[in-house]
């Protein structure tokens, strides 16, 4: 999750409090990468929270 080079991190978001995978943006849209298959209200409340992310990163 850390570059050693420079020390960045990757975006990551969480699933009950664990890192559960990664988010970047790419041009105009979010992308969201699970790292294992989310449950359905789980992929829910990332895919809500990550429109409002990316609403605010686009503003």
């Amino acid at each position: 999750m850390i570059n050693q080079q420079n020390a960045t991190t990757k975006n990551v978001f969480t699933v009950d409090g664990f890192v559960a995978g990664a988010w970047r943006i790419e041009g105009r849209k979010l992308r969201i990468d699970p790292f294992a298959p989310l449950p359905l209200r789980a992929r829910r409340e990332v895919d809500a929270e990550g429109q409002r992310l990316r609403a605010w990163c686009l503003s």
